[in-house]
Protein backbone atom coordinates (compact mmCIF):
# COMPACT_ATOMS: atom_id res chain seq x y z
CA UNK A 1 0.00 0.00 0.00
CA UNK A 2 2.51 2.53 0.79
CA UNK A 3 4.17 2.30 -2.49
CA UNK A 4 0.97 2.54 -4.39
CA UNK A 5 -0.24 6.48 -5.82
CA UNK A 6 -3.16 7.25 -3.38
CA UNK A 7 -0.78 6.54 -0.81
CA UNK A 8 1.69 8.73 -2.06
CA UNK A 9 -0.85 11.38 -2.92
CA UNK A 10 -2.71 11.13 0.98
CA UNK A 11 1.16 11.45 2.38
CA UNK A 12 2.33 14.38 0.51
CA UNK A 13 -1.41 15.93 1.59
CA UNK A 14 -0.68 14.97 5.22
CA UNK A 15 3.08 16.28 5.79
CA UNK A 16 1.96 19.74 3.66
CA UNK A 17 -0.81 19.96 6.09
CA UNK A 18 1.32 18.88 9.35
CA UNK A 19 3.81 21.80 9.70
CA UNK A 20 0.34 24.26 10.16
CA UNK A 21 -1.25 21.43 11.89
CA UNK A 22 -2.38 23.30 15.64
CA UNK A 23 -1.56 20.57 18.76
CA UNK A 24 -4.62 19.63 21.00
CA UNK A 25 -7.15 21.79 22.60
CA UNK A 26 -5.21 23.28 25.71
CA UNK A 27 -7.47 22.38 28.52
CA UNK A 28 -6.84 22.88 32.17
CA UNK A 29 -4.72 19.86 33.43
CA UNK A 30 -3.65 17.98 36.69
CA UNK A 31 -0.60 15.66 37.03
CA UNK A 32 -2.58 12.34 37.17
CA UNK A 33 -1.01 9.30 39.40
CA UNK A 34 -0.89 5.82 38.14
CA UNK A 35 -3.19 3.62 37.92
CA UNK A 36 -5.14 5.97 35.86
CA UNK A 37 -9.03 5.57 36.11
CA UNK A 38 -11.52 6.47 33.30
CA UNK A 39 -15.12 7.27 33.71
CA UNK A 40 -18.15 7.06 32.05
CA UNK A 41 -21.02 9.19 31.40
CA UNK A 42 -23.89 8.52 29.19
CA UNK A 43 -26.68 10.74 28.08
CA UNK A 44 -29.78 9.75 26.06
CA UNK A 45 -32.21 11.80 23.55
CA UNK A 46 -35.53 10.43 22.94
CA UNK A 47 -36.37 9.53 19.58
CA UNK A 48 -38.51 12.09 18.87
CA UNK A 49 -36.26 14.77 19.78
CA UNK A 50 -33.38 12.99 17.77
CA UNK A 51 -35.31 13.13 14.65
CA UNK A 52 -36.17 16.85 15.10
CA UNK A 53 -32.48 17.47 15.15
CA UNK A 54 -31.76 14.97 12.19
CA UNK A 55 -34.21 16.59 10.01
CA UNK A 56 -32.77 20.14 10.92
CA UNK A 57 -29.17 19.27 9.66
CA UNK A 58 -30.33 17.44 6.73
CA UNK A 59 -31.87 20.41 5.35
CA UNK A 60 -28.51 22.33 5.48
CA UNK A 61 -26.76 18.70 4.22
CA UNK A 62 -25.30 18.11 7.68
CA UNK A 63 -24.98 14.71 8.26
CA UNK A 64 -25.48 13.56 12.09
CA UNK A 65 -21.83 12.97 13.21
CA UNK A 66 -20.82 16.06 11.78
CA UNK A 67 -23.67 17.74 14.20
CA UNK A 68 -21.93 16.16 17.27
CA UNK A 69 -18.68 17.16 16.49
CA UNK A 70 -19.25 20.07 16.19
CA UNK A 71 -21.07 20.51 19.51
CA UNK A 72 -17.61 18.36 20.67
CA UNK A 73 -15.41 21.04 19.09
CA UNK A 74 -17.27 23.73 20.85
CA UNK A 75 -17.59 22.67 23.97
CA UNK A 76 -13.33 21.60 23.75
CA UNK A 77 -13.08 25.23 22.81
CA UNK A 78 -15.13 26.83 25.87
CA UNK A 79 -13.04 25.35 27.96
CA UNK A 80 -9.20 25.95 25.42
CA UNK A 81 -6.75 28.21 25.70
CA UNK A 82 -6.33 27.98 22.00
CA UNK A 83 -9.20 29.27 19.11
CA UNK A 84 -7.52 26.65 16.73
CA UNK A 85 -6.77 22.86 18.08
CA UNK A 86 -6.98 19.76 16.76
CA UNK A 87 -9.55 16.82 17.08
CA UNK A 88 -8.30 13.00 16.77
CA UNK A 89 -11.55 11.39 15.13
CA UNK A 90 -11.80 7.42 14.58
CA UNK A 91 -12.65 6.06 10.90
CA UNK A 92 -14.10 2.85 9.83
CA UNK A 93 -11.20 2.22 7.21
CA UNK A 94 -12.00 -1.07 5.15
CA UNK A 95 -10.08 -0.53 1.85
CA UNK A 96 -11.29 -2.22 -1.02
CA UNK A 97 -7.57 -4.02 -1.11
CA UNK A 98 -9.11 -7.77 -1.97
CA UNK A 99 -12.19 -8.95 -3.26
CA UNK A 100 -12.89 -10.70 -0.41
CA UNK A 101 -12.20 -7.59 2.56
CA UNK A 102 -15.87 -7.43 3.29
CA UNK A 103 -15.30 -10.92 4.65
CA UNK A 104 -12.65 -10.20 7.13
CA UNK A 105 -13.07 -9.70 10.64
CA UNK A 106 -11.01 -7.25 12.14
CA UNK A 107 -10.61 -3.81 13.94
CA UNK A 108 -10.59 -1.40 10.56
CA UNK A 109 -10.56 1.54 13.20
CA UNK A 110 -7.92 4.19 12.05
CA UNK A 111 -7.96 8.08 12.84
CA UNK A 112 -7.85 11.55 11.37
CA UNK A 113 -6.67 14.80 12.54
CA UNK A 114 -9.24 17.46 12.28
CA UNK A 115 -7.93 20.90 12.57
CA UNK A 116 -10.60 23.12 14.21
CA UNK A 117 -10.70 27.18 14.26
CA UNK A 118 -12.49 28.91 16.17
CA UNK A 119 -11.30 32.25 15.94
CA UNK A 120 -14.93 34.12 14.68
CA UNK A 121 -17.41 33.27 16.69
CA UNK A 122 -20.33 30.61 15.27
CA UNK A 123 -23.45 28.95 15.40
CA UNK A 124 -22.87 24.88 16.30
CA UNK A 125 -24.92 25.02 13.01
CA UNK A 126 -22.35 26.98 10.98
CA UNK A 127 -19.40 24.83 12.85
CA UNK A 128 -20.87 21.76 11.61
CA UNK A 129 -20.96 22.86 7.97
CA UNK A 130 -17.41 23.79 8.40
CA UNK A 131 -16.25 20.75 10.18
CA UNK A 132 -17.82 18.41 7.44
CA UNK A 133 -16.13 20.41 4.53
CA UNK A 134 -12.73 19.85 6.39
CA UNK A 135 -13.59 16.13 7.64
CA UNK A 136 -14.33 15.09 3.52
CA UNK A 137 -10.83 16.64 2.48
CA UNK A 138 -9.18 14.84 4.91
CA UNK A 139 -10.96 11.52 3.83
CA UNK A 140 -10.02 11.49 0.59
CA UNK A 141 -6.79 11.19 1.49
CA UNK A 142 -6.91 8.62 4.73
CA UNK A 143 -4.98 6.10 2.66
CA UNK A 144 -2.35 7.74 5.41
CA UNK A 145 -3.21 7.60 8.74
CA UNK A 146 -3.67 9.96 11.50
CA UNK A 147 -1.05 7.32 13.10
CA UNK A 148 1.71 8.10 10.73
CA UNK A 149 1.24 11.53 10.65
CA UNK A 150 1.28 11.17 14.83
CA UNK A 151 4.44 9.20 14.20
CA UNK A 152 6.33 12.21 11.66
CA UNK A 153 4.72 14.75 14.25
CA UNK A 154 6.71 13.08 17.42
CA UNK A 155 9.89 12.90 15.66
CA UNK A 156 9.88 16.86 14.48
CA UNK A 157 9.00 17.71 18.07
CA UNK A 158 11.84 15.58 19.52
CA UNK A 159 9.55 13.50 21.54
CA UNK A 160 6.01 11.77 21.47
CA UNK A 161 4.33 14.14 24.44
CA UNK A 162 4.62 16.98 22.21
CA UNK A 163 2.48 15.53 19.19
CA UNK A 164 -0.36 13.48 21.63
CA UNK A 165 -4.05 13.93 20.38
CA UNK A 166 -6.20 12.82 23.53
CA UNK A 167 -9.37 14.32 22.48
CA UNK A 168 -11.28 11.56 20.52
CA UNK A 169 -14.82 11.94 18.72
CA UNK A 170 -16.12 8.45 17.53
CA UNK A 171 -19.33 7.90 15.96
CA UNK A 172 -21.02 4.50 15.27
CA UNK A 173 -23.93 6.52 13.29
CA UNK A 174 -24.84 4.31 10.47
CA UNK A 175 -22.43 1.82 11.16
CA UNK A 176 -23.67 -1.93 10.40
CA UNK A 177 -22.06 -3.85 13.02
CA UNK A 178 -23.02 -1.54 15.67
CA UNK A 179 -26.72 -2.37 15.05
CA UNK A 180 -26.39 -6.16 14.27
CA UNK A 181 -25.50 -6.11 18.55
CA UNK A 182 -28.83 -4.42 19.37
CA UNK A 183 -30.17 -8.28 17.88
CA UNK A 184 -27.95 -9.67 20.68
CA UNK A 185 -29.91 -8.05 23.77
CA UNK A 186 -29.56 -4.76 25.57
CA UNK A 187 -25.87 -3.51 26.56
CA UNK A 188 -25.40 -3.05 30.34
CA UNK A 189 -21.42 -2.07 30.50
CA UNK A 190 -19.01 -1.00 28.62
CA UNK A 191 -16.15 1.84 28.97
CA UNK A 192 -13.14 2.15 26.45
CA UNK A 193 -9.66 2.65 28.19
CA UNK A 194 -7.01 4.17 25.51
CA UNK A 195 -3.19 5.22 26.62
CA UNK A 196 -2.95 8.61 25.95
CA UNK A 197 -6.51 9.50 25.44
CA UNK A 198 -8.09 11.72 28.32
CA UNK A 199 -12.20 12.35 26.61
CA UNK A 200 -13.56 10.06 24.29
CA UNK A 201 -16.78 11.29 23.34
CA UNK A 202 -18.76 8.39 21.63
CA UNK A 203 -22.13 8.96 20.00
CA UNK A 204 -24.50 5.66 18.68
CA UNK A 205 -28.34 5.28 18.23
CA UNK A 206 -30.12 2.48 19.90
CA UNK A 207 -33.93 2.05 19.32
CA UNK A 208 -33.96 5.27 17.85
CA UNK A 209 -32.27 7.26 20.70
CA UNK A 210 -29.53 9.06 20.66
CA UNK A 211 -27.17 7.81 23.19
CA UNK A 212 -24.22 9.93 23.76
CA UNK A 213 -20.97 8.76 26.22
CA UNK A 214 -18.10 10.35 27.63
CA UNK A 215 -15.16 7.75 28.80
CA UNK A 216 -12.97 10.30 30.39
CA UNK A 217 -10.00 10.52 32.91
CA UNK A 218 -11.59 12.96 34.90
CA UNK A 219 -8.80 13.42 37.87
CA UNK A 220 -6.64 14.95 34.77
CA UNK A 221 -9.01 18.12 35.14
CA UNK A 222 -9.66 20.08 37.85
CA UNK A 223 -12.52 20.12 40.27
CA UNK A 224 -15.81 18.93 38.51
CA UNK A 225 -14.25 20.40 35.03
CA UNK A 226 -14.67 17.17 32.83
CA UNK A 227 -18.60 17.03 34.25
CA UNK A 228 -19.28 20.52 33.57
CA UNK A 229 -18.21 19.86 29.84
CA UNK A 230 -20.04 16.82 29.70
CA UNK A 231 -23.16 18.00 30.76
CA UNK A 232 -22.64 21.33 28.55
CA UNK A 233 -22.89 18.86 25.73
CA UNK A 234 -25.86 17.12 26.94
CA UNK A 235 -27.58 20.78 27.53
CA UNK A 236 -26.23 22.15 23.90
CA UNK A 237 -27.49 18.88 21.58
CA UNK A 238 -30.94 18.87 23.56
CA UNK A 239 -31.29 22.95 22.48
CA UNK A 240 -30.54 21.69 18.57
CA UNK A 241 -33.46 19.86 18.36
CA UNK A 242 -36.00 23.06 19.16
CA UNK A 243 -33.52 25.61 17.80
CA UNK A 244 -30.70 24.27 15.08
CA UNK A 245 -30.26 27.50 13.08
CA UNK A 246 -28.90 29.76 16.26
CA UNK A 247 -27.93 27.70 19.14
CA UNK A 248 -24.65 28.65 19.62
CA UNK A 249 -22.88 28.34 23.37
CA UNK A 250 -22.37 31.01 25.43
CA UNK A 251 -18.91 32.78 26.26
CA UNK A 252 -18.12 32.22 29.58
CA UNK A 253 -17.45 29.24 31.72
CA UNK A 254 -19.73 28.03 34.94
CA UNK A 255 -19.19 30.28 38.04
CA UNK A 256 -17.86 27.64 40.43
CA UNK A 257 -14.71 27.42 37.69
CA UNK A 258 -14.72 31.51 36.09
CA UNK A 259 -14.13 32.15 39.61
CA UNK A 260 -11.20 29.99 40.38
CA UNK A 261 -9.86 30.99 36.86
CA UNK A 262 -10.27 34.65 37.76
CA UNK A 263 -8.56 34.06 41.21
CA UNK A 264 -5.30 32.48 39.57
CA UNK A 265 -2.23 34.26 39.53
CA UNK A 266 -0.04 34.59 36.42
CA UNK A 267 3.02 32.70 37.88
CA UNK A 268 0.48 30.07 39.48
CA UNK A 269 0.05 28.81 36.21
CA UNK A 270 3.33 28.24 35.19
CA UNK A 271 3.70 26.58 37.78
CA UNK A 272 1.10 24.29 37.05
CA UNK A 273 2.44 23.68 33.45
CA UNK A 274 6.11 23.24 34.44
CA UNK A 275 4.48 20.34 36.56
CA UNK A 276 2.22 18.42 33.84
CA UNK A 277 5.05 19.49 31.17
CA UNK A 278 8.22 19.56 32.48
CA UNK A 279 9.95 18.59 29.06
CA UNK A 280 8.08 21.26 26.84
CA UNK A 281 9.93 24.74 25.98
CA UNK A 282 9.28 27.52 28.47
CA UNK A 283 10.39 30.68 26.58
CA UNK A 284 11.33 31.17 22.89
CA UNK A 285 12.80 34.47 21.62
Amino acid sequence: LNRCEPYQRAADYWRKKASSLPPAPELPRLKVAAPIRFERWEHRLPKAAWSRAKEAAAADSVSPSALLLAVYAEVLGFWSASLRFTLNVTVFNRLPLHPQVEQVAGDFTSMVLLEVDRTQPETVRRRAMQLQRQLWSDLEHRSFNGVEILRELSAKAGGAGRALMPYVFTSSLNNRGYRALEKLGKVTYTVTQTPQVLIDQQVFEENGELVLSWDCVEKAFPTDMARAMFEKSCTLITGLCDDFQGTRIEQRLPAPQSDAAEARLLHEVFSERAETQPDDIAIEC
